[in-house]
């Protein structure tokens, strides 16, 4: 008779219980579906996304809201006559994100290392370009650029801001294969080492610290033509929330204040000639500006 003992058999917590699809029923199985409290299953997951892309964006215009009321009380404090213009109508407030970064001197390494990215880029664009499909709706997608954008609420805006979002190129300036194919088909006689030579020639000597080889203190170095097009036509949450306005009257009289570390730093004002002035909101209250 063996001495060895039998395994000893699995023990089950009766206390634990499984989770199970609140819509279905269904055992919920992988950790990716316990994490998120919902199977896999189209009809299950389908209206679970619905329900938390609307929850989100609740969230986000409440927070929206939260800022706007935020700004009016703090111009109420620091420029009376601004907060009483907003209040009557004759200038829509609008809050920013705020950015603020020293100059930095660009590396040869880093030069180099955009030089890189444009070659691979700029292949897959000339293997872009001898698709008839891919060209059509290239030129579809894109629009030509005037070099001056046209509208003073979005120059306020961006002015104002400083561009945060212009961080996030930080390494490739968001060039695409596709807008370099779209510069390809769109620009008469375009060579694509002159592209990317151009492109090259056009980085300033310094630019904001971690942010976009081409973002200055006096804005971007590139003329907006040859601007990505996520460049050309980004709007922040602030912004976005003014669009269907702004597009009705691009040039209407706007106050933008920027808005970083849980204080308003920053106050642009633009009236109806075009006109734009400037103030720290952490300097001390000038009842006069705007």
């Amino acid at each position: 008779m063996s001495d060895s003992k039998p395994p000893n058999p699995v023990r089950h917590n009766p206390f634990q219980k499984h989770l199970c699809c609140p819509s279905c029923g269904k055992e919920l199985v992988t950790a990716h579906e316990k994490h998120e409290n919902i199977c896999g299953e189209l009809k299950c997951r389908g209206p679970w996304l619905q329900r938390k892309v609307a929850a989100e964006n609740e969230e986000i215009r409440a927070k929206q809201a939260a800022l706007l009321e935020g700004a009016r009380e703090r111009l109420r404090e620091t420029s009376p006559d601004v907060f009483s213009r907003t209040e009557s109508g004759e200038l829509r407030l609008i809050v920013v994100p705020d950015f603020d970064a020293e100059m930095a001197q660009q590396s040869d390494e880093r030069i180099a290392a955009f030089r890189s990215m444009l070659e691979e880029l700029m292949v897959e664009a000339q293997a872009t370009t001898q698709n008839a499909y891919r060209v059509k709706y290239l030129l579809s997608g894109y629009e030509p650029r005037d070099k001056d954008q046209s509208s003073t609420a979005i120059l306020n805006a961006c002015s104002t801001c400083r561009g945060q979002c212009c961080r996030m190129g930080h390494l490739h300036a968001f060039i695409t294969a596709d807008f370099l194919a779209y510069r390809l088909v769109h620009e008469e006689d375009a060579d694509p080492e002159a592209i990317i030579d151009d492109y090259i020639d056009r980085i300033p000597e310094k630019s904001l610290n971690e942010s976009c080889l081409y973002h200055t203190t006096t804005g971007c170095a590139m003329p907006r033509e040859v601007r990505s097009g996520t460049c050309n036509d980004f709007l922040c949450l602030g912004f976005r929330a003014h669009k269907e306005s702004i597009q009705d009257d691009p040039d209407q009289p706007t106050a933008v204040m920027a808005f970083a570390d849980e204080e308003y730093v920053r106050l642009g004002v633009t009236e109806a000639d075009g006109t734009r002035t400037e103030r720290d909101l952490c300097e001390p209250a000038d009842p006069k500006v705007g």
